[in-house]
């Protein structure tokens, strides 16, 4: 009630740091977030962020406050600790599997906040290391996000991206994997059918894939809209990006747009699936298919 901005937003969020009374995490790059130092009477605030050298982090370090930070910055950098003595490594992006090697940066973000809580909680360095290095992407550990199916002739990611800020962090990820085919992607948004954000989704998928099959969503969640128009909408926003419409697809489910991809892609091609809620039925049909293939049941 009463929330009509992002600052409105904010103010019922820090709640949680309003009654915080051991350790606070913020985000150091998000002003939003900064201020709510002001607002919070925790014993201890730990700081995040991707470059050690903010100024935010420095003048907290300085004033003997603690960091969590990438130095240096970007996929080559290291997880480290920051405070008033310097910084202290704990492990390079690259030995956390949850990265790809440093390559899907947005999970080296999240690498970055887990820390700082795991700290706040008491946590051993030793514990979180080894935490952070037998964390994996799988469909185990976190089902539906970036999990990598294994053993086709094709690489295939099933993803939860399901909206423009999501996509972008993904492809961020998928443009720097070396692919010898086509890249195909199974486009769908998520929650929320306002034609902007479908535009935006559209044009952040846009410019890192080959072929697209745009889906529906479920029909219980198209909040006023027909059968197919959310589908049909994402195509047009692709084509208002310059995508060419023999490039495109549209399907009124996640199956049906599933079984398509499956019939049109080949060896060395990558297969992104953004299946939504329905990652477990992909996950099976997918894993069907892999045993179909290797009985010699699919000709490809």
């Amino acid at each position: 009630v009463g929330i009509h901005s992002v600052d409105d937003l904010m103010v019922q969020k820090r709640q949680v740091i309003e009654r915080t009374t051991g350790t606070a995490v913020l985000n150091a790059e998000d002003p939003r977030c900064l201020a709510m130092r002001d607002h919070t009477s925790a014993e201890h605030i730990v700081l995040v962020a991707r470059n050690a050298a903010h100024p935010a982090i420095t003048r907290h370090c300085e004033a003997g406050g603690t960091a969590i930070v990438i130095d240096p910055p970007g996929a080559d950098g290291k997880l480290c600790v920051c405070n008033s003595a310097g910084i202290t490594p704990l492990l390079a992006l690259a030995e956390i599997p949850a990265t790809c090697k440093g390559a899907a940066f947005y999970n080296a973000e999240n690498a970055l906040f887990a820390t700082a809580v795991a700290m706040g909680l008491g946590v051993s360095r030793e514990v979180i290391i080894a935490s952070l290095r037998s964390f994996t992407m799988s469909i185990e550990h976190t089902p539906g996000r970036m999990n990598i199916f294994e053993g086709l002739p094709f690489q295939v990611i099933v993803d939860f991206a399901h909206n423009s800020h999501g996509i972008e962090a993904f492809c961020e990820f998928s443009n720097q994997l070396p692919v010898e085919g086509r890249r195909i992607l199974v486009l769908v948004v998520g929650e929320g059918c306002t034609l902007s954000g479908i535009e935006a989704s559209a044009a952040a998928a846009a410019n890192s894939f080959d072929y697209f099959l745009c889906r529906d969503r479920d029909p219980a969640k198209l909040e006023g809209r027909k059968p197919g128009e959310v589908a049909a909408l994402l195509q047009a926003g692709l084509m208002k990006n310059g995508v060419p419409a023999d490039r495109i697809e549209c399907f009124h489910d996640q199956a049906a747009a599933l079984e398509r991809a499956l019939e049109i892609v080949e060896s060395g091609d990558l297969l992104v699936l953004f299946s939504g809620k329905f990652y477990a039925q992909t996950w099976n049909t997918l894993e069907q298919y892999r045993d179909a293939l290797q009985h010699d049941c699919i000709v490809h």
